[in-house]
């Protein structure tokens, strides 16, 4: 083979291994630069979907907190029982969109059991506060109402440093901080 082949040969040869390395490199800056630039998007909407929920759960959470403290002192009124559901009912048409599944799960079940009690007789609701367990329990549907609403906020990620960590009671909460301290 003349030397002027063999010259050519490897001159392209070097061109073409130079432009597919070329190639491969500038493939891999524009991964780089689309997964930042979708890292970047995401942090933007997680940031205004906090803003949203930081604005519209504490009327939430405060209607249920103060809705579980009138049960537990026994003083709620089938009247009061079905302005509360009425209350959250709305609340929940107007920011639901903000909530993640699992506390759309635990809203769901909360306003069917509001629903339930709010269209009871005088008697059966009367016969429902006088029961302990009863009682127990429709506090206990609000405090998980309180915890997937905290969940959705981060707050318990902020406090153990764990984004997986999610808490269905308070019991949970406390046997964490146990485990933490201990």
């Amino acid at each position: 083979m003349p030397k002027e082949v063999v010259a050519a040969l490897i001159g392209i040869s070097g061109v073409i291994v130079s432009a597919f390395v070329s190639w491969m490199v500038s493939r891999s800056q524009v991964r780089a630069e689309t997964k930042k630039l979708r890292l970047e998007m995401q942090h933007a909407y997680l940031e205004n979907l906090h803003r949203a929920r930081l604005t519209a759960f504490p009327e939430l959470y405060s209607a249920v907190e103060g809705h579980a403290k009138t049960i537990q002192r026994r003083e709620v009124t089938l009247e009061g029982m079905k302005a509360f559901h009425g209350m959250v009912d709305k609340w929940h048409t107007n920011h639901g969109y903000l909530l993640t599944a699992a506390t759309n799960s635990v809203m769901y079940t909360y306003l069917r059991r509001l629903m339930t009690v709010a269209d009871s007789s005088p008697q059966s609701f009367a016969a429902r506060l006088s029961d302990p367990e009863k009682r127990r329990q429709m506090i206990r549907s609000a405090w998980e109402v309180e915890l997937a609403l905290k969940n959705d906020l981060g707050i318990f990620e902020v406090e153990f440093f764990d984004p997986h960590r999610k808490f269905r009671s308070y019991r949970d909460v406390a046997e964490a901080l146990e485990t933490e301290d201990g």
